[in-house]
């Protein structure tokens, strides 16, 4: 995420927290560093950027799961586009989903998805080296996932070795509880948790199946 989608996104919990730039103002954040903020102009430094979640009566946690549950509304409308697709096995219209050249993080993995789905239904790999490492940065550099991580790791295990796979599933694993509290995340969980099981059965990986299943009763 650069300092444009963050500062867009800053920008929507704010109206969505109903707070005005004025509200979120303090001795050490202006007016004018806010909204340059927000409209991609400049970048608040780390002490800036958290004297301006501060001002939301956020703490980061809180931040980033809002952010991730925005996310995880543009992956809804995405998904239910893929789904379509997929239910009709129409390998030429999920080709078109794919974007050449996407130049933002959101495009990239929309398109790691898709090709998941396109070597799922017919075996045709179109995956590059590039877009299997970028999924892998981008899922093991987090250290809190939001939802949103939560499901693209459900939906790109394609994309992945299996062992990390295995390993990725053990951290969600240790912090299933946190995602209990709202219905549409607990579902979100066990959706994965239940493909990560799947996965491992396809996998020939009965023994890592088995360790999914007694930990979460997925099946």
């Amino acid at each position: 995420m650069n300092f444009r989608e963050l500062g867009a996104l800053y920008k929507k919990v704010r109206q969505s927290r109903g707070y005005s730039i004025s509200d979120v103002t303090s001795d050490y954040l202006n007016k004018s560093q806010i909204s340059k903020f927000e409209n991609g102009n400049s970048m608040l430094l780390l002490d800036g950027f958290m004297h301006a979640v501060a001002g939301l009566n956020m703490t980061m946690s809180e931040f980033f799961l809002a952010v991730g549950n925005f996310e995880a509304g543009n992956l809804h409308k995405f998904g239910e586009k893929l789904k379509d697709h997929i239910d009709i096995h129409d390998i030429d219209g999920l080709k078109t989903m794919i974007v050449l050249n996407p130049r933002t993080k959101e495009k990239k993995i929309f398109n790691v998805l898709v090709k998941c789905a396109i070597r799922e239904l017919s075996g045709q790999d179109l995956l590059t080296d590039e877009e299997c490492q970028f999924i892998d940065k981008h899922l093991t550099d987090i250290e809190d996932w939001t939802i949103f991580d939560v499901n693209i790791f459900g939906m790109c295990l394609e994309a992945l070795n299996t062992e990390l796979v295995y390993q990725l599933g053990l951290q969600l694993a240790e912090k299933d509880n946190f995602y209990k509290d709202l219905p549409y995340n607990a579902q979100v969980v066990k959706k994965t948790v239940v493909n990560l099981y799947v996965h491992m059965i396809l996998h020939g990986r009965f023994a890592y199946a088995d360790i999914f299943e007694k930990n979460w009763n997925c099946c």
